[in-house]
């Protein structure tokens, strides 16, 4: 597993989501976009300061991020989980508990 490329894709979705150009995480974190843009495709490894930072300016916690590269992977993506559907209505956390449900019974006769 290239844990750079994974690691770059969690923070490419986070920053999506939270509306943020890579000029304006680049800016708030003190790199430039290219930077951004590398560490985002996995070209670069990102530094522990430059990943501090990023996971600071993106306010989120740093396991969010790195669930994928890491065993223990659970807490992570029940906070991964909670942040997307931080901003849904009643009716749209109702439908997604239901498809949820829905997604387990599934995924359980297949396994």
């Amino acid at each position: 597993m290239e844990y750079e490329k994974v690691l770059g894709a969690h923070i490419k979705d986070i920053r999506k989501r939270r509306n943020m150009t890579q000029e304006i995480l680049a800016e708030l974190v003190g790199v430039t976009s290219q930077h951004i843009s590398n560490i985002e495709t996995g070209k670069t490894k990102v530094s522990l300061s430059t990943f501090i930072k990023i996971v600071n300016e993106l306010n989120i916690p740093p396991e969010m991020v790195l669930a994928e590269c890491m065993k223990i992977e659970t807490p992570a993506l029940k906070n991964e989980i909670m942040d997307i559907i931080q901003d849904c209505s009643q009716k749209e956390l109702k439908i997604i508990a239901e498809i949820i449900e829905s997604s387990k019974v599934i995924l359980r006769k297949i396994s």
